[in-house]
């Protein structure tokens, strides 16, 4: 027989609008083979009237069918068709047959235990919901650094996910006012009305969310795990994101690049990629593009200078977010001074100065007493960090700085 896909227009806990609905469909010639909470399968047939009822039934892995219950149904005509979410969907052939149940209140006690194992999983999804929320809210702030955060983590996947409980709460919480309108008429001892007018339809957006968010939430964490993969170390000659302030027009006269690799035979020096010059690039789902440039030499003997430059490349339609994370990665690198490496991790003063980048943009040196300089910029969707620590003055180099975070 051909099969038929019917989007399904009630949930599937409005017990009397699904009895109603499907018979329905069997007086236009459509017989229920598979009942889902989207898109339910029928089979074509002479179009007749036949009854469907539905029971509820608490479906565990490891436990069978009550097959006794099954065998006295199926003497008094009722086929069981199949299992959707916690219920049984009974058919037979003839619309005169007996009902399943005699007694409303003993009925209502088997709707009861559903309704409470289903009271039970709101008020867990909603503290799973709160949960989190506050894992999203920490991971935000985590380092005091939010915008940086939700750019280059997976902030978003939580928040994504987070919307699509919150989307899930409303229609959970209609599908336990239907059972408890059902749990509420049988122990009063009145029967079922299984037949009822089902016209709350439900909205193609609620479907659409509930389809598509998961796929969502599975492609943004698939992309944010593996895109930052895609990223690889590089000479600094191969560095073509923007031109690089070099630590030599900062250091001027003096300055030797340091080469802490001896080339193999045949190489030369540019073909060599060390911890101390070297550039790097990522890519993220909310940062199309991520430069980091580490220039490191000397000035004399055994006086060491190093900058580091990290370039941000933001979409378009996120350039206001560019001003705040440049300003936020320059006090988040003042507040770090005992993870720099290559100061004297003492505790030391510093002086912000900042200058005028146009509308929207940001603009501004940090210095500390013993030397260490910071530099962040933002123009359009581009933010610029420098870190650096000898002895020049980034800001004598504002326009270089600038150029970094204009380039395109």
């Amino acid at each position: 027989m051909r099969r038929i896909y019917k989007l399904t227009p009630v949930s599937l806990y409005d017990i009397r609008g699904v009895e109603s609905w499907l018979e329905d469909m069997a007086k236009r010639g459509f017989f229920l083979k598979k009942l889902r909470p989207a898109f339910s399968t029928f089979e074509r047939g002479p179009a007749r009237p036949v009854r469907y009822r539905v029971e509820p039934y608490r479906q565990r892995l490891d436990a069978e069918l009550p097959q006794d219950m099954l065998d006295l149904y199926r003497e008094f005509g009722w086929t069981l068709v199949c299992m959707p979410q916690d219920t049984l969907i009974f058919f037979n052939p003839d619309p005169e047959a007996p009902e399943l149940h005699s007694d409303p209140e003993l009925q209502g006690e088997l709707w009861k235990k559903l309704y409470r194992v289903k009271l039970r999983g709101f008020w867990i999804s909603l503290l799973l919901d709160l949960a989190l929320m506050a894992c999203a809210w920490a991971g935000l702030f985590q380092n005091g650094t939010p915008v940086l955060n939700f750019l280059t983590t997976d902030v978003l996947i939580l928040a994504i996910a987070i919307l699509f409980l919150l989307a899930m709460l409303p229609s959970s919480w209609a599908d336990l006012r239907l059972l408890a309108l059902v749990v509420q008429q049988l122990g009063e001892g009145r029967p079922l009305d299984h037949r009822v007018p089902y016209l709350r339809r439900r909205s193609w957006g609620s479907f659409l969310l509930n389809l598509l968010l998961p796929i969502l939430i599975l492609g943004v964490l698939l992309t944010n795990q593996f895109i930052p993969l895609s990223g690889k170390t590089r000479t600094l000659d191969e560095l073509t994101g923007f031109p690089l302030l070099s630590l030599a027009q900062v250091e001027g006269n003096g300055f030797q690049p340091s080469v802490l690799y001896t080339p193999n035979m045949g190489a030369s020096i540019r073909q060599v990629i060390d911890y101390g010059n070297f550039c790097y690039q990522e890519h993220y789902l909310l940062c199309q593009s991520y430069w980091r440039a580490v220039q490191s030499g000397e000035i004399g003997p055994d006086v060491w200078v190093r900058m580091e430059v990290e370039r941000y490349d933001l979409p378009s339609w996120l350039s206001l977010l560019s001003a705040p994370l440049a300003r936020e990665l320059m006090e988040r690198t003042m507040r770090l001074d005992g993870d720099i490496w290559w100061t004297d991790h003492s505790s030391a003063v510093w002086t912000a100065e900042y200058f005028p980048c146009g509308e929207g943009g940001f603009l501004a040196v940090a210095r500390r007493s013993d030397g260490f300089h910071i530099a962040a910029a933002a123009v359009g969707d581009k933010a610029v960090l420098v870190r650096y620590t000898g002895h020049g003055d980034l800001a004598s180099h504002l326009d270089e700085i600038v150029k970094m975070a204009q380039s395109r």
